[in-house]
């Protein structure tokens, strides 16, 4: 699950590119994140090291490409018991669960 910070990097950059057909310039990425040059990269290996794009530390931010533009979602079934089979009694279904 990723932080705020992540989560508004990542939009940003989908948006950005959805419309200016390129990567914003880490002039840009300031201005929009309102952050600093350190902290935007810190989102960005957080976004590389979750596979979320692809990047190499230290080279221009031009370079960055997305692999998926939106946040994963847990499946909301994660952690749960299954319902019972329907082979089971009809009752006990009725009656336990």
């Amino acid at each position: 699950m990723l932080l705020d910070r992540e989560r508004k990097l990542l939009r940003i950059l989908y948006n950005y590119f959805s419309v200016h057909q390129r990567m914003p310039r880490m002039l840009e990425l300031k201005a929009k994140t309102g952050g600093d040059e350190e902290s935007i990269q810190r989102s960005l290996q957080t976004l590389v090291d979750e596979a979320y794009i692809l990047w190499e530390a230290g080279s221009p931010v031009e370079q960055i490409i997305i692999l998926e533009g939106w946040e994963r979602k847990r499946c909301p079934m994660e952690g749960k018991q299954p319902l019972p089979s329907h082979t089971e009694s009809g009752s006990r279904y009725w009656t336990e669960y």
